[in-house]
């Protein structure tokens, strides 16, 4: 669904809409320290400011005593167009 509505480029009111129109809880267009990472090499542990939208699907499966919940990033250029995304599933429980 992203790929075919969002397309590369689209304003960020385009993807505010995408995710209201769905329903789904959103952070609002935000510039700031790059909001999710997972450092692997010791340059990711230096905070990077970036444009984006955080986005959130709750309880998207569970597994047991485990719920997870999909966050998206849409990452934005300096005239608030949609550079890319990254999905990640974050789990909670035991």
């Amino acid at each position: 669904m992203i790929r075919r509505d969002l397309p590369d480029g689209a304003p960020d009111g385009d993807v505010i809409r995408f995710l209201d129109n769905r329903g789904l809880w959103h952070s609002g267009y935000t510039e700031g320290e790059q909001p999710i990472r997972i450092p692997t090499t010791p340059t990711d542990l230096i905070p990077v400011r970036k444009r984006y939208v955080i986005a959130k699907v709750s309880n998207a499966k569970s597994a047991g005593l485990t719920r997870w919940d999909i966050y998206i990033v849409f990452f934005f250029d300096q005239q608030r167009r949609l550079l890319n995304y990254d999905i990640m599933e974050i789990g909670a429980g035991l």
